[in-house]
């Protein structure tokens, strides 16, 4: 069933995926309508009718978005609905941060309570995320408002403009002139667009030069013809990359091909910031745990000493081992990395090699979440600053899985690979969006700032090390 909450999903760039069940959709449409208001960009079903493609749209949409949002009211648990459960688990597999809203007071009670039987993993799964409630809120507005503030949304952009069915009625009853001439250019572009691409883009070239020619003698009235310089968010923000490749499509194969195949070396005092391939250590690595030797990459080199990443994903290990809200200093993949990784690793020769290391965590740059308190580590994962530091592009940070840690069930891309293998994603110490989600290197490389869950079981851990080099 296509929904129509009166303006038109974001279809680029940054989103929400806004998820709810179809029996609410005209209490959801108001608050979904003050969001739009705030310039919250969000994309829902509008125009999506329920058939063979509605999965793969679905999951390329949430794939897109910055974060699920799921609208938690009594309907959602009192009869089965396949859409809801679906999208959900969508956003679970494809380890998006979910923002559950409760609006409604539910009664678990397995005999008298609101939720069905078939539906209880679903009141479970989010109640474990029990992250905002608006029960007793009555007003759209405010919810509104409570979750742009409580959750940290983007927001700020212009209003999506009216859907074509809202034209018509403007039409009717017209508002404000110029709410009348953005629904009318909307309507003109979505048209001429659907009908003939060419005249689209002659179309878009007009306009810009029109809007262009505008906005300087504007801008020079006041100004006395000299126009102030633009800051762009790149000059204010020292991260270059500040989330996944949202605009990838995950329907083509990407290939990222190291410059040169490095033949392995051993650790020793002649290594250089920049080699491959330094093996130290051993782990196991194939489908039957066959153990190798680790291979490493060196990031830094200073004062006879060497900071090492593996090369590959080695195991799959999630940042706590259940969902809370826990810091780098309290999670236990610090405890296993520092016990039982370092134990198995390597031989008492090699562990007395390692360093313990400073490891200052700063807040989330974007979202502002705590980092916790500085540690000190003799094995560890990057952090976002170190991640930005010792890689030059993107691409630098793709990585791929040992067979050993896909069959303890890690994950691997479908679609990204280097040299033939597909790549997979590893967790920053850093935090995420929330305090139960921690930052995150995409399958593509990307700094993803809002991060995963911390029980995200999915992920492979991918640990770094400061060594002696004599």
């Amino acid at each position: 069933m296509s929904v129509d909450f009166g303006f038109e999903p974001v279809k680029r760039g940054k989103r929400y995926f806004i998820s709810y069940k179809s029996s609410d959709a005209d209490r959801i449409g108001e608050i979904a309508r003050e969001l739009n208001k705030l310039g919250v960009p969000m994309w829902y079903d509008h125009g999506l009718e329920y058939g063979l493609k509605w999965k793969s749209e679905i999951s390329k949409e949430i794939n897109k978005s910055e974060a699920f949002i799921i609208f938690v009211t009594k309907g959602v648990f009192s009869d089965y609905e396949s859409f809801i459960v679906d999208e959900y688990e969508i956003a679970s597999n494809s380890k998006k941060t979910i923002f559950p809203v409760w609006l409604d007071e539910i009664n678990s009670d397995p005999v008298y309570g609101d939720v069905r039987e078939e539906m209880s993993y679903l009141y479970v799964g989010l109640n474990n995320r029990h992250l905002l409630e608006m029960v007793g809120q009555q007003s759209p507005e405010k919810i509104a408002a409570e979750m742009v503030s409580r959750l940290q949304l983007i927001h700020g952009r212009e209003p999506q403009p009216p859907t074509k069915h809202d034209l018509r009625q403007s039409a009717q009853n017209p508002g404000s002139f110029s709410a009348l001439m953005k629904s009318a250019v909307s309507f003109i572009w979505d048209s001429v667009s659907a009908h003939a691409p060419f005249l689209k883009k002659l179309l878009a070239v007009g306009v810009f030069a029109i809007a262009a020619v505008v906005l300087i003698s504007f801008a020079k009235s006041f100004s006395g013809g000299a126009l102030s310089p633009v800051i762009t968010e790149s000059e204010i923000t020292p991260y270059s990359e500040i989330g996944p490749s949202t605009e990838a499509s995950t329907d083509t194969e990407t290939e990222a091909q190291p410059d040169e195949t490095f033949a392995p070396i051993e650790l020793n005092d002649g290594i250089r910031k920049g080699d491959r391939n330094v093996l130290f250590g051993n782990y196991p690595q194939g489908e039957d745990e066959e153990i190798e030797p680790l291979a490493w990459r060196v990031l830094d080199v200073k004062e006879g000493k060497a900071l090492l990443l593996t090369e590959k994903l080695i195991d799959r290990v999630a940042y706590n081992d259940h969902e809370k809200n826990v810091t780098w200093e309290k999670c236990t993949l610090r405890e296993w990395l520092n016990s039982e990784f370092i134990g198995r690793a390597f031989n008492d020769d090699e562990r007395a090699r390692i360093l313990e290391t400073t490891n200052y965590n700063f807040d989330n740059p974007k979202y502002g979440t705590e980092g916790g308190e500085v540690t000190v580590d003799r094995v560890f994962i990057l952090s976002i600053d170190e991640a930005n530091k010792y890689f030059d592009k993107k691409e630098d940070r793709m990585a791929i899985p040992t067979r050993y840690a896909l069959t303890r069930g890690g994950y691997e891309s479908t679609a990204l690979e280097i040299k033939g293998t597909r790549t997979g994603w590893w967790f920053l110490r850093s935090p995420g969006g929330s305090r139960s989600a921690a930052a995150a290197i995409e399958t593509d490389g990307a700094i993803y700032l809002i991060g995963s869950n911390v029980d995200n079981f999915s992920a492979i851990v991918r640990p770094a090390i400061w060594v002696e080099l004599k």
